[in-house]
């Protein structure tokens, strides 16, 4: 039986934990995934919480199934020059990298579709917690879209789950690295409400800057919750907010626990 991503081929440049388990899936699903690895030393997790001397880890394994291998010096000219073939070669490439190690390598965007047309190069990157521990953020660089999941809720106040490491920080500091990406022109999915753009992104993060200093001030001066929603610290924004399932007051509750 043919499995769905028979024949497509997965230059894989990740290491630790988000990229190997995305790669990892590509390869169940039936793609010839090659893992590029450090020279001389390897994915750094073969040696980490390692229980059998001399072998690689568990927690390498388990996150490297279905993968061929190979270790590259890409600072030489001789690893630079496989690393062009491997791109030619394939048809996805995946990293995660921290921001612009790619470029220092010499394989901009540009290069790599240079060298190949029809490469599809997606990058994983960790930004910690947001509306809670687990929050995905995907942006499409050609088309210039950019999907934000429950990190954006357009025109409502949003849900923060500080029960699975969520919190109203977290939620600010995805927002802020998200607008360092989008421009006026960025189209902007969002978890809740319509479709938006960078000005209402903007908004939405000045109101969560707003409302978190007013809650904080008011639990630093030794305020209950009761107090606190009794205090209305989301009154300037509950017309345009308040309107769907978190109203002002569960909204306040949730900044308020999340603090």
């Amino acid at each position: 039986m043919s499995k769905a991503l028979d024949g497509v081929r997965i230059l894989d440049f990740t290491h630790v934990q988000s990229g190997p388990t995305c790669t990892q899936l590509l390869g169940w699903f039936g793609a010839d995934v090659i893992k590029v690895e450090k020279a001389g030393a390897g994915d750094i997790t073969r040696e980490q919480l390692r229980d059998i001397p001399n072998v690689d880890s568990l927690y390498f394994t388990m996150l490297n199934h279905n993968k061929r291998s190979v270790t590259l010096d890409t600072k030489s000219e001789s690893g630079k020059q496989v690393l062009e073939k491997l791109v030619k070669y394939c048809d996805v490439l995946v990293e995660n990298f921290a921001p612009g190690a790619l470029d220092r390598m010499g394989f901009t965007w540009e290069r790599i579709h240079e060298l190949n047309p029809r490469m599809i190069v997606a990058s994983v990157k960790g930004f910690g917690p947001g509306h809670t521990d687990s929050d995905v953020t995907v942006y499409f660089t050609k088309a210039d879209v950019m999907s934000l999941g429950d990190i954006f809720w357009n025109g409502v106040y949003p849900f923060i789950d500080s029960d699975t490491g969520g919190s109203i920080d977290g939620m600010i500091r995805l927002v802020n690295a998200s607008l360092e990406h989008v421009t006026d022109k960025t189209i902007i999915i969002p978890g809740h409400g319509p479709v938006g753009n960078r000005a209402q992104l903007i908004e939405f993060r000045d109101m969560l800057v707003a409302i978190r200093e007013n809650v904080a001030r008011l639990k630093q001066q030794g305020k209950s919750l009761d107090e606190v929603i009794s205090a209305k610290p989301t009154a300037a924004y509950d017309a345009k907010w308040g309107g769907f399932v978190i109203d002002p007051a569960f909204f306040t509750r949730l900044v308020y626990a999340s603090l």
